[in-house]
């Protein structure tokens, strides 16, 4: 809403809600004004919001978001609250498959419960669980105990990481403006050979968008597979380009995605077909549109550097726990 002193945002779930502004009058007026119309109750500054844990740090203008209480409360509720922490949410050389006749099935509703409850944390304040719940919730139909070690291995690695979130700064540098980073792995998935997508954007330095998934279609090399992910990272800059228009926070210039397959980038950069392309769906070429209309800079990133990759597939510590710091998530905020 547009009120004189500056604009100010109310976000409503279902009966909370929460008010933003620059101004402290600004809130006061708005909180005195739906107070005369509905049975309302100041809780103060923002601490909690559906499950979400907020701290704002005023000398240094830092926001930091996390699930640390969610987080317990899930462990309990499958008995691993003592259980012992690992360092990745998923092992490197696992390998994941539907059910055969051989294998034996577990709960399929305790599973479901399980996958539910991470799905939640995964898309709310944990980017680095997302690939790893995205393969669990493949196989809710019919879970194997190789499922279930699966979903087990995530609430291990949530038993020491519990006190991560997502800290939002700023500090005057290119990490302040929009930025994507966009991946792919190719066939990963053994029973379909369908690649999954990953993509990350960034704002104020820390992650505000991320999707692990499993394509619709089946790529027939890397660069297909590298180009597919581009396009659903390229509609995602686009929403977000429009919602921080609608903010009042106009993106100037294009949105840099960073991608780090050369061949994905030519064929977007290419408006012409040849025998490699021409079978890829009209609606992947989405892409090339919004380079043209110079909405996106696609910019080649090395691979090391390739924040979306732990959004593909399973990495070793090291790299995953140097990517997991790039995308923001950092222990709570101590003022």
């Amino acid at each position: 809403m547009k009120i004189d002193g500056g604009p100010a945002y109310v976000a409503v779930y279902v009966d909370d809600l929460v008010i933003a502004a620059k101004d402290p009058t600004l809130i006061k007026y708005i909180k005195d004004k739906f107070s005369s119309f509905f049975d309302m109750k100041d809780m103060g500054r923002l601490h909690h919001f559906v499950g979400m844990k907020v701290e704002q740090n005023d000398d240094t203008g830092e926001v930091w978001i996390g699930q640390g209480c969610y987080t317990g409360d899930i462990l309990k509720r499958y008995g691993m609250e003592n259980c012992n922490a690992v360092s990745t949410p998923m092992d490197p050389g696992l390998k994941m498959k539907s059910a055969s006749s051989d294998d034996t099935v577990v709960d399929q509703s305790m599973y479901q419960s399980a996958v539910g409850s991470l799905l939640y944390l995964s898309v709310a304040t944990r980017p680095d669980i997302a690939y790893a719940v995205s393969c669990a919730a493949r196989y809710t139909a019919k879970p194997t105990k190789l499922h279930w070690a699966l979903v087990k291995r995530i609430l291990r690695y949530l038993k020491g990481t519990a006190d991560l979130g997502l800290r939002y700064t700023v500090d005057g540098t290119e990490g302040d403006k929009l930025t994507a980073f966009c991946d792919a792995d190719w066939a990963g998935d053994l029973d379909e050979r369908k690649s999954t997508s990953g993509y990350v954007l960034m704002l104020s330095n820390c992650a505000v968008s991320w999707k692990s998934k499993k394509q619709t279609v089946i790529a027939l090399s890397t660069a297909e597979a590298e180009y597919i992910a581009l396009s659903a990272a390229t509609q995602e800059v686009s929403w977000m380009r429009k919602l921080l228009d609608d903010l009042g926070e106009k993106c100037s210039g294009p949105t840099v995605v960073k991608e780090d397959n050369q061949s994905a980038m030519a064929i977007a950069a290419n408006p012409g077909n040849h025998t490699r392309t021409k079978h890829i769906d009209i609606k992947f070429h989405y892409i090339r549109s919004a380079v043209q209309q110079n909405s996106i800079k696609l910019v080649y990133c090395p691979t090391s550097m390739m924040v979306a990759d732990v959004l593909t597939k399973p990495v070793y510590q090291e790299t995953f726990q140097r990517l997991r710091s790039r995308m923001g998530l950092t222990p709570q905020i101590v003022n």
